[in-house]
Formats: structure tokens, C-alpha cells, sequence
């Protein structure tokens, strides 16, 4: 399948992707440009820099689109 929209397509039936695995030291000590993501091993979630801060996001939603 061609992907126009992207500049990198990751596409598996059998594989999936693992983000970088950080403790919250190791994240706050990062830095950070919007939209990067790593998951926090000592909260146990994946988190997502906004811009202004690291959020943890657990609830899957779209509520802004």
C-alpha cells in the first residue's frame, strides 16, 4: 500500500512498536520538542510532550477533533 502522508510508515500484521522505555528522571531530564513520547516506567504510562509539559496519557480519547 502506498502512504502519501507520512514521511515513515511502519506497517506489520506480526510486529508492534516499542517506544523508548524511561524512568520520570530520565524524561524530565530530556529535551523535549512537542509531540515526542516515551513511556514512564515508574508511572506506567506513556507520555506525551505538548509543548509545555509531559502529560500521562491513560484514556484513549479525541476530544479536541
Amino acid at each position: 500500500m502506498k502512504i502519501t502522508g507520512a514521511y515513515t510508515a511502519l506497517d506489520a500484521k506480526t510486529k508492534g512498536l516499542v517506544i523508548n522505555r524511561l524512568t520520570t528522571t530520565q524524561i524530565n531530564g530530556l529535551t523535549p520538542v512537542r509531540g515526542m513520547m516515551a513511556y514512564d516506567t515508574d508511572l506506567n504510562c506513556l507520555k506525551i510532550y505538548d509543548g509545555t509539559v509531559w502529560a500521562c496519557y491513560t484514556k484513549q480519547t479525541c476530544d479536541q477533533y
